[in-house]
């Protein structure tokens, strides 16, 4: 299935999974070639030292463990955009 696609997955990092992504890759695993289930990573709630081994703490949100000030738009926040 997979030589259909091209790749463009550099890593993935899931955190704060619950136990069903992990029973679920396991079902998925063998359908994947070994280089795309090495690209992603499951972690539950202890995941600060794996996002820091991969991604600077300078750009990382501080929600994710970094140091980067970033909060995600809400829904009243339209930035530049308003309603006429």
């Amino acid at each position: 299935m997979e030589p259909n696609y091209p790749e463009t997955l550099a890593r993935l990092f899931i955190v704060n999974a619950p136990v069903i992504f992990r029973a679920a890759r396991s079902i998925v695993k063998p359908l994947l070639q070994e280089r795309t289930v090495d690209k992603v990573q499951i972690h539950g709630s202890n995941y600060s030292k794996a996002l820091l081994d991969a991604i600077d703490e300078s750009v990382l949100p501080h929600f994710l463990g970094g140091s980067l000030d970033w909060h995600p738009c809400t829904h009243e926040d339209h930035g530049h955009y308003t309603t006429a």
